[in-house]
């Protein structure tokens, strides 16, 4: 762990971990050949929801617990859309009454920036009340676990409407957010740590990423996009989902023991700043693409995703550096 500005104490394998999914959310919004997405897509929302239930604290009492969300979450979405909605009408002449008012109502494709901040708030929100309502982590899980497949089989499946604030999603990965949750209190994390920091932890990773490996190649279940509820064989996209978290955490973890150096260092930056690095993640790679064309450079996807996600994650370092420098109100509003 790390000591931050305020004193508090900060998970630096966190950072890692959503630095990772950020990265992979970068690469694959660049039209990635088939074989890349495969490999990436499963994990990297899953990644968020699962750091998250390891941070998050459901001690305080309803209303502060809403007031923090309300603040961390869904101000974010907000002030940062705002700013996509000023970008946008500029730049396309975007309708601005149609942007803001997809910002509230975050409808799946119409204008919901930062949707996935809009989920984690929803399931945060279900997931407090499950705490409250039972004591048993088992119990917490079977609840979850209903609500998952509630989230598909019948919100998904038989509604196929598109609710508000991605509660089909919310529903569907709080299993996820409950995992995260009990592994930061099994042994007050160290479990965690211990067993993959270990004798062996090159075996665990390994046995992971083989995992992960089997799962993603067994099945081709590609056509698969998340934000607009397409999953696919939802058992293989799941299973997948599950094998490349834990392998991205294992990794995560065992590069905290590495000595830093340069690219941990903005590695963790992109993990610290991920709410600026995915709300303007899509303004960048479409410049990027209107430099590409007036150029006549010719974009090979194998090679040009990688190197355009390597220049995205360098541009974005400068709003994010710029918000957290000058304008940290952007991402929460200042305690009174």
């Amino acid at each position: 762990m790390a000591e931050t500005s305020a004193g508090k104490s900060r998970f630096v394998w966190v950072d890692y971990v959503k630095g990772i999914c950020m990265f992979t959310v970068i690469f694959n919004h660049l039209h990635v050949p088939d074989i890349y997405y495969r490999f990436t897509y499963p994990f990297e929302l899953v990644g968020f929801f699962f750091v998250s239930g390891y941070t998050l604290s459901t001690k305080s009492n309803w209303g502060m617990f809403i007031s923090n969300k309300l603040k961390s979450l869904v101000f974010p979405i907000f002030s940062l859309g705002i700013i996509n909605c000023l970008f946008s009408w500029l730049a396309k002449g975007t309708n601005v009454w149609d942007y803001l008012s997809g910002l509230v109502m975050q409808i799946p494709g119409r204008w919901d920036d930062l949707w996935f901040v809009a989920c984690l708030f929803i399931m945060e929100m279900m997931f407090y009340f499950v705490v409250k309502a039972v004591s048993s982590n088992l119990c917490r899980f079977l609840i979850c676990l209903l609500l998952s497949l509630f989230g598909y089989y019948v919100l998904v499946i038989h509604v196929g409407i598109s609710l508000p604030w991605h509660i089909q999603n919310a529903c569907i990965f709080i299993p996820c957010l409950w995992a995260g949750y009990v592994c930061r209190r099994a042994y007050k994390g160290q479990m965690l740590f211990n067993y993959l920091t270990g004798n062996h932890p090159w075996r665990t990773l390994m046995v992971a990423a083989l995992c992960y490996m089997v799962a993603v190649l067994a099945y081709n279940n590609s056509l698969v996009d998340v934000h607009l509820l397409r999953f696919g064989n939802f058992i293989v996209f799941y299973l997948s989902a599950i094998s490349g978290l834990a392998m991205v955490v294992c990794m995560s973890v065992m590069l905290e023991s590495c000595r830093s150096n340069f690219f941990l260092r903005a590695l963790s930056f992109v993990g610290v700043n991920t709410l600026v690095y995915y709300a303007f993640q899509s303004k960048v790679i479409s410049g990027l693409a209107v430099l590409t064309t007036k150029s006549g450079i010719q974009y090979d996807p194998y090679v040009s995703s990688i190197i355009y996600c390597i220049a995205t994650c360098c541009l974005l370092s400068i709003p994010a550096y710029i918000i957290k420098r000058f304008f940290p109100f952007l991402l929460r509003p200042a305690l009174k």
